[in-house]
């Protein structure tokens, strides 16, 4: 997704290197597979570890493996999310914590898993739903406006870190919109995607720069009912 696409041009611009963590295994996951191939490609060094964020103990164990094999952790990018699109009338709460436990716990278990000290940059990825909503997305909308005051909390805490959020509306050929074929229906209501190059340079200048602790990041969005200009 675009967490993987901003962490390999990160490191292909800063040298910085990859622990990786993911659900998936390579042998099980061609895409994925693909991915680390296309890293190993380009000579950026990283280790991929299989493990499931919204479980303490499996991301305790991935940040030990991660940093035996690179050093230290000294920033985290948090890119983990699932979405099921379901309307209110066919919610019920386990389906609402499917969607908040990657985003919401998986962040507390990884930043319970690295030393607070060492950390100098924490960036989340949200969404630009959490702002503007979306009809079957009010599980995803909340669990990334928890996300952003997730970070607000840790930054309160750690003022030496750099923390951001960045709420991004949909990308073209990448993410989780793209997968779930919501691109071209978004278009029909005026909801332009990010290009994937733009988005990387969107990153990388965002990083660069003094921002606030949230930013929205978005091509052009029509007249949401939900939002106020």
């Amino acid at each position: 997704g675009i967490a993987a696409e901003c962490a390999l041009g990160l490191a292909k611009e800063c040298g910085v290197r990859l622990g990786l963590l993911g659900r998936s295994k390579p042998a099980a996951d061609a895409e994925l597979a693909a991915n680390l191939e296309r890293m190993a490609k380009t000579g950026v060094t990283f280790e991929y570890v299989s493990a499931d964020v919204t479980d303490a103990e499996q991301t305790r164990a991935a940040v030990l493996r991660i940093e035996a094999a690179l050093g230290p952790v000294t920033a985290v990018l948090h890119g983990a999310g699932a979405n099921v699109p379901q309307l209110l009338t066919s919610l019920d709460e386990a389906a609402f914590m499917e969607i908040v436990k990657p985003k919401l716990h998986g962040l507390r278990h990884v930043l319970a898993a690295v030393k607070p000290d060492r950390l100098s940059l924490l960036v989340a990825f949200g969404s630009s739903i959490a702002r503007m909503g979306l009809p079957g997305e009010a599980h995803y909308a909340t669990a990334n406006d928890w996300l952003a005051e997730e970070v607000d909390r840790w930054q309160r805490g750690h003022p030496h870190c750099r923390c951001l959020t960045l709420e991004w509306s949909v990308w073209s050929g990448v993410g989780m919109g793209y997968r779930l074929g919501r691109v071209d229906v978004l278009a029909q209501q005026g909801v332009t995607p990010i290009p994937t190059d733009e988005g990387l340079r969107q990153f990388r200048r965002l990083l660069a720069q003094p921002t606030p602790s949230r930013v929205v990041v978005t091509g052009r969005f029509g007249d949401p009912p939900t939002l106020s200009m």
